[in-house]
């Protein structure tokens, strides 16, 4: 069963017919669009050049003399036949139910299906997910290069790791990160939630370039910290008109030379946008970082499941992995850094990765 027949058997149920009418333009193009996403153009399909082992064997058969040794050759040829298309199918089948248990939805495991059937590594991929050589959080390590690892640990193509690690769906109108899909495969894991993925019995979020740390109150990226601004404006109007649109850090730096006691309003109002921070203070020392470390803080206390954070460079795989204490500790040291300050219309800035 070549590529093409697997995936018209995977995507038949799109199509009006149950299979794809190519006398049908919108067939066509439809099929054409599905196949775009694994690099395949139809138009574009070199023909190998296969050897005619059928007519070989007929004109075998047809000097043999004994009809009824024909008749044997030729039920024998049958059941072979039969029984390849078998134990492809149980392949198949077997390598699906192996990726559903690893949490992938329909989408994704149609997705890996038929890239591996595009690299021809469906029992190679099938035999490494039921093998004791599944890779461990030991081999991750604290940090390195997601695919230099899996490249060196595997006897996958390069090309099959690269499509895994930056494929990217999207799940609950959430998109998946990089590296998301790789690690629940290629890893003695689980995925589990966007962003959560359970190795050896550790629950890891995956955070990439840009990602946020937001509050559990779903207010967005302003949360309450407008309410902030607002006062600060209502007793310092000179200073808020002076600095406009300013970073947080920046307005109590300027405010805090005329009136000391302002880290007292600042800090009991952000513990109300950063909850469970009540012990990390804002300082004049580095207001910007104090700020950081209790964004973070409150987040990493709100999820006390992660056992580990996971930050991945979306265009590298570079990663880091910390703990939530350590990554805490990471950004006071300015080892983690934000795209942007705390801002008047921004409580949750991203990751700088």
């Amino acid at each position: 069963m070549d590529l093409i027949e697997k995936f018209i058997r995977q995507v038949s149920y799109k199509f009006p017919k149950g299979y794809p009418d190519m006398n049908n333009e919108q067939d066509v193009q439809l099929l054409n669009t599905l196949l775009e996403g694994l690099d395949i153009n139809l138009n574009k399909q070199e023909k190998k050049e296969k050897p005619d082992y059928d007519s070989e064997i007929l004109n075998l058969l047809t000097t043999l003399s004994d009809e009824e040794a024909k008749k044997k050759v030729i039920t024998f040829l049958n059941k072979v036949n039969k029984k390849e298309d078998k134990i492809e199918d149980k392949i198949e089948d077997n390598l699906e139910k192996q990726l559903k248990s690893k949490g992938f939805n329909e989408g994704m495991t149609e997705y890996i299906l038929l890239l591996s059937s595009k690299y021809e590594i469906e029992d190679e991929l099938k035999d490494y997910l039921k093998s004791n050589k599944l890779l461990s959080l030991k081999d991750l390590g604290k940090k390195g290069n997601l695919y230099k690892k899996i490249e060196t640990k595997t006897n996958f193509p390069d090309g099959f790791i690269k499509r895994i690690i930056n494929y990217t769906p999207s799940e609950g109108n959430k998109a998946l990160g990089i590296g998301e899909i790789a690690l629940a495969l290629f890893f003695n894991a689980k995925k589990l939630e966007v962003g959560d993925i359970k190795i050896n019995g550790k629950t890891i979020e995956i955070k990439g370039t840009e990602a946020r740390f937001p509050s559990k109150s779903g207010k967005g990226r302003s949360g309450d910290i407008s309410d902030i601004y607002d006062e600060l404006g209502k007793k310092y109007p000179n200073i808020v008109l002076k600095l406009k649109q300013s970073s947080l850090s920046n307005y109590i730096k300027l405010i805090a030379e005329q009136d000391p006691k302002i880290l007292d309003f600042i800090n009991d109002k952000l513990n109300i946008i950063y909850p469970k921070t009540d012990d990390i203070k804002v300082t004049l020392e580095d207001p910007n970082i104090d700020i950081n470390k209790k964004y973070v803080a409150s987040y990493v206390k709100s999820y006390p499941g992660n056992n580990y954070y996971m930050l991945m460079s979306r265009d590298s795989s570079d990663y880091n992995i910390y703990s939530g204490d350590e990554l805490i500790n990471a950004v006071e040291k300015g080892d983690v850094t934000f795209l942007g300050k705390v801002s008047k219309s921004n409580s949750y800035p991203q990751l700088d990765i």
